[in-house]
């Protein structure tokens, strides 16, 4: 009986330890798998995308994260990519922007300790930064980071994260690598007081992001106009306007 006791549980352990825990980090394969869908939907629209995924050499890769490459070819080729994107490796996080390297870096414990951002960043846009902590935009291993931007008309915020040993700065937006890139972004996009045209039952939510001094946006919305005009009665947009001024070269437009 203590024999048949002890094969039972020795099975037990042998069945328990062979199912995949819930939050468990997945293996590379299946990362890369999830990857190929994830960046097919994340990235701009093409009918004929193929997305391929491999381990990226990259040297500089934060703490917590992987780094991975990603190539996409398809109808348009203006539309190809290949570029390294960064996924964490707890699988929450996903992020295809920008980063800068601490070539100093040390552990980040309050605002003093994005002075080298302040400076790079300054070089680059030639004008006064502001590096500051937002501890309520933390993700993970990353800390929130606003770059306050001096342009002579305000300031402007970029938002961004720094890893929280300083050796990577990361500008842009982390995403949730969980949800669907597109439910996520409709998501995040408030329609709530943007100026619209068009019914509110409108089967289509079209969303038009432009600058009021940009002659390509103009160019473009003369455009949309036409489109929306010879589809009408075939299909009901709604049309919504945001501002979104390039505050480098259109200080009129901030």
């Amino acid at each position: 009986m203590r024999k048949r006791i002890a094969t039972i549980l020795l099975l037990s352990s042998a069945l328990a330890g062979a199912v995949p825990q819930e939050g468990a980090s997945k293996t590379l394969p299946e990362v890369e798998k999830q990857l190929e869908i994830y960046a097919s939907r994340f990235f701009a629209y093409d009918p004929d995308a193929k997305v391929t995924v491999t381990r990226s050499a990259a040297t500089e890769t934060p703490l917590g994260f992987r780094s991975y490459k990603v190539k996409r070819t398809g109808k348009y080729a203006k539309l190809n990519l290949d570029r390294v994107v960064y996924v964490s490796e707890d699988g929450k996080w996903f992020f295809a922007g920008d980063t800068l390297a601490n070539s100093a870096p040390r552990p980040v414990k309050s605002s003093a300790d994005l002075a080298w951002l302040d400076e790079k960043l300054g070089k680059v846009f030639r004008t006064t930064i502001r590096a500051i902590l937002t501890p309520d935009r933390d993700a993970g291993v990353l800390k929130g980071v606003a770059v306050q931007v001096e342009t002579g008309y305000g300031p402007v915020r970029m938002p961004g994260y720094v890893s929280a040993d300083g050796r990577m700065f990361f500008q842009g937006t982390l995403w949730d690598f969980r949800m669907d890139p597109r439910a996520e972004r409709r998501r995040r996009i408030d329609l709530s007081v943007s100026r619209a045209s068009g019914p509110p039952e409108a089967t289509v939510n079209l969303v038009e992001f432009a600058d009021m001094e940009c002659g390509y946006c103009k160019f473009r919305g003369l455009q949309l106009d036409r489109l929306l005009a010879a589809n009408a009665g075939v299909v009901t947009v709604r049309r919504h306007y945001k501002f979104f001024p390039l505050w480098m070269i259109h200080a009129w437009a901030v």
